[in-house]
């Protein structure tokens, strides 16, 4: 029998009273998030809700019905529902019994799920569908392997998008996706796209007569990233494709013009950092193309992975919806495509749409908020008024209170003006920890909304800590010359935005200037590698998904030609004069580094080297690189992951803040492999081993048992090493036996600790690291000796000998 608990606990922070408990990281895996919205033309409206599943480790989908609350599918893996236009079918994306994406059809009023496409018509599986506007069809980008069937050839490319993040282990050789028409009426499928190039985001023309859909055809896009929008003729098999307009940096979706003579896409005229905005392209090229968005001076936000926002849609008044980032938030507006004239719909305070579809004078979206994680609403377009539909997370907030962000904007030096938001617990009233937070991207941005990535906020704002989130120069949501303020300098130009605000709040005597620490993901995790090595005002920090050689991404990198072209001047060498690597030897922070092992975006030998390095400057340092996981998987991977992160990242500040920590962390498998090791090895029938070690707030315990358990009326004996005291190097101590309790004096205090699964109280170490073993019989000589010492000698960081039967000798630094 294995029994394992693992829990933090502060004895120094005094639980307050109060309706609702502090939340903890693992109340987030009790989180719902809707999102995949879809809407009939009656107006009923079909969501995707997900929600994790502890039991198989997965983050189970469904599709929902709202008002009235109805679930449509049982998931587990269900996505991107699209109404029938003229009935009450929805089709939908659900894995086969191989665990291949194909399309599925259910009808709302009632009935089982159908399968619509097989895995001998897509081996690869089927993507997201979009209805003709007969119903009659649907279309949808599907994965194609462009090799011969069963080929073992070698990869051989002549393009670098050959990796893509999230696909498996990432490599995806001479995979591509190509376009699709589904004939429901017949059931036949036919392709309708081919080239050494994606199609993606398809849209039917109003007669269904041609398809619109983004494509980097160009035979260096795989260089220049250039990305525009095409037409294919459904009359014609594998047409050519005709561009539309002349824009070159088109990255989402599309929306075809009333009158069918152009399309509204997102991005901009070329692919460089700027807004992206609403581009107006015609199919007559010697039309200029026209931006609806560019007085609004911000960014459209299209709704692709690991961002909000949602596709922009035409109204019957001939106004389009879409999303734009504004200070932090991901707010609904509308523009008039004669006039260009912009309206917000749904802005202010802290609100981020993720995702939305039109009915008749309403939008639907998917919304959260500062004290919401995610909602469906009704939101009048012309009155602005919103119904909330739906209460998945009601249960969960009215008896758990999660952290709530407050805005606060800081002036730096340069006149400078950085939005930020602070997590603190209110009743706080002097200095205490502060843990500076670095979003990534770099163009990305805090919203100031609670999302289920950062669950590991919740622990710190209950363990006394302050969190910061800022949004420095190349945040997107302050306009285009904040959005581009980090070219050709990152890590350089938003510095000040950074450290600055952590100066104030040192100065205004919320931060302790002696407990600070730095973490943060992807652009965040290389500016916690950039920051800790030009400066030690950290005390610790946690690099998460990181670059550290940005100089040598592209090839590695699925995206990261971007840092050569985009980022940074081609012809600068301020891209390898800026990269942390070279400067590695100057860090003396304690580094944890997180990472994906199938991480393609921020490849995991980034990760290592910069660990590598640590390690040669004699940094305490950690590597932990998940399985199989990509570089979202903090949003979206399997749960024991992303609460494995948050709790790591929680206990490596809380120990290197400890005045006295414990040399390393815990490790519960190893201890566990150790114990049932020696069990059998000496014979003992069952036996528990506690390990206590401080931490800033209080003590980390963790309690491991095997075979039988040992209870308060079996206890065969004792033994504990607890309150390590600072002795002088080379004092040699005697192991002592009292009433079944081996003890060690001298450099020892001794303390009767054991665990509270036993009914024993435990006592908190005083020097970093306490042990108990307890077990039902056997050779506990031998075991307690062989077990303790190393439990105390690798945890605590002191030597500990065996000389006999009951000789310790014990070495104290």
């Amino acid at each position: 029998m294995l029994k394992r608990l693992i829990s933090l606990e502060s004895p120094v922070v005094e639980q307050r009273a109060q309706s609702r408990r502090s939340a903890t990281i693992e109340d987030y895996a009790s989180v719902i998030t809707p999102g995949d919205v879809a809407v009939s033309t009656s107006g009923r409206i079909a969501y995707v809700r997900t929600e994790s599943n502890p039991v198989e480790d997965t983050n189970d989908r469904s599709i929902w019905l709202a008002s009235p609350r109805q679930q449509l599918t049982a998931g587990p893996s269900d996505t991107s529902p699209v109404w029938h236009p003229k009935s009450t079918q929805l089709i939908f994306v659900r894995p086969d019994s191989a665990g291949t994406p194909q399309l599925w059809e259910i009808d709302a009023a009632g009935g089982a799920a159908t399968q619509l496409t097989t895995a001998v018509q897509l081996p690869l599986g089927a993507g997201a569908p979009v209805f003709s506007p007969d119903g009659a069809r649907v279309a949808f980008s599907a994965p194609v392997d462009r090799t011969a069937t069963g080929s073992s050839r070698p990869l051989v490319t002549r393009r670098l998008r050959y990796k893509v993040d999230g696909a498996g282990a990432g490599v995806r050789g001479s995979v591509r996706s190509h376009l699709f028409e589904l004939d429901l009426v017949e059931g036949s499928l036919r392709r309708l796209t081919d080239g050494d190039w994606d199609a993606s985001n398809p849209v039917y023309n109003h007669e269904g007569t041609e398809l619109a859909f983004t494509a980097r055809i160009d035979d260096d896009a795989d260089v220049t990233r250039a990305s525009s929008a095409w037409t294919i003729s459904l009359a014609d098999r594998l047409g050519t494709p005709s561009r539309l307009g002349h824009a070159r940096g088109i990255c989402g979706p599309l929306a075809w013009t009333p009158d069918g003579g152009a399309v509204v896409a997102v991005g901009w005229h070329s692919p460089i950092v700027h807004n992206n905005e609403l581009l107006v392209l015609h199919r007559d090229l010697r039309v200029a193309d026209r931006s609806l968005t560019a007085d609004l001076d911000r960014n459209v936000m299209p709704g692709f992975a690991g961002y909000p926002g949602g596709a922009p849609y035409f109204t019957a008044d001939g106004h389009v919806v879409f999303c734009v980032r504004n200070y932090g938030s991901t707010e609904l507006h509308k523009v008039d495509f004669e006039t260009g004239t912009v309206v917000p719909i749904l802005a202010g305070g802290q609100t981020v749409v993720s995702g939305f579809a039109l009915t008749a004078g309403h939008a639907v979206v998917a919304l959260s908020t500062a004290t919401s994680f995610g909602e469906i609403a009704v939101v009048d377009l012309d009155t602005r008024s919103v119904d909330t539909v739906t209460d998945v997370n009601t249960t969960l907030t009215s008896s758990v209170a999660f952290p709530v962000a407050t805005e606060r904007w800081f002036d730096i030096s340069d006149g400078t003006r950085v939005q930020g938001w602070i997590l603190r617990d209110p009743s706080l009233t002097s200095a205490g920890p502060l843990v500076l937070d670095v979003h990534g991207g770099p163009h990305n941005a805090w919203t100031g909304t609670l999302t289920l990535t950062h669950a590991y906020h919740a622990d710190l704002v209950r363990l006394g800590y302050t969190v910061l989130t800022l949004n420095p120069r190349g945040s997107d949501g302050y306009g285009n010359s904040f959005l581009d303020g980090v070219h050709d300098g990152w890590g350089e130009l938003d510095r000040a935005d950074l450290l600055e605000p952590v100066g104030t709040l040192v100065a205004e005597g919320i931060a302790d200037p002696k407990q600070l620490a730095l973490t943060g993901y992807s652009y965040g995790g290389f500016m916690t590698c950039a920051l800790t090595s030009v400066t030690d005002r950290f005390a610790v920090a946690v690099a998460g998904g990181l670059v550290c050689d940005i100089a040598n991404t592209a090839g590695p990198s699925d995206e990261g030609i971007l840092l050569q072209t985009v980022e940074f001047d081609s012809s600068s060498p301020r891209i390898r004069e800026i990269s942390p690597l070279g400067r590695v030897a100057e860090v003396t922070t304690p580094t944890l580094v997180l990472h994906g092992g199938n991480d393609v975006r921020c490849p995991v030998n980034q990760a290592e080297q910069w660990f590598a390095g640590l390690r040669l400057a004699g940094v305490d340092t950690e590597l932990v690189v998940y399985p199989d996981a990509s570089h979202a998987f903090v949003s979206t991977g399997r749960p024991s992951h992303r609460s494995d992160y948050s709790r790591r990242l929680v206990a490596w500040i809380e120990r290197h803040l400890s005045p006295t920590p414990a040399r390393m962390a815990v490790d519960p498998d190893y201890w566990q492999y150790r114990l049932d090791t020696l069990a059998e090895k000496y014979g003992v029938a069952g036996a528990s081993l506690g390990i206590v070690t401080t931490t800033r707030s209080g003590f980390e315990r963790t309690v491991i048992t095997t075979g039988a358990a040992a209870t308060r009326d079996a206890l065969f004996q004792r033994e504990s090493i607890d309150k390590v005291l600072r002795g002088q190097s080379g004092d040699s101590v005697l192991l002592q036996r009292s009433n079944h309790l081996a003890m060690i004096d001298g450099c020892l205090e001794i303390s009767d600790a054991a665990a509270d699964s036993l009914g024993i109280s435990w006592l908190l170490p005083s020097r970093g690291i306490s042990a108990v073993l307890i077990t039902n019989g056997g050779a506990m000589d031998a075991l307690s000796g062989e077990l303790l010492a190393e439990v105390i000698g690798s945890i605590g960081g002191v030597t500990v000998t065996r000389e006999g039967g009951t000789c310790v000798e014990k070495h104290c630094d």
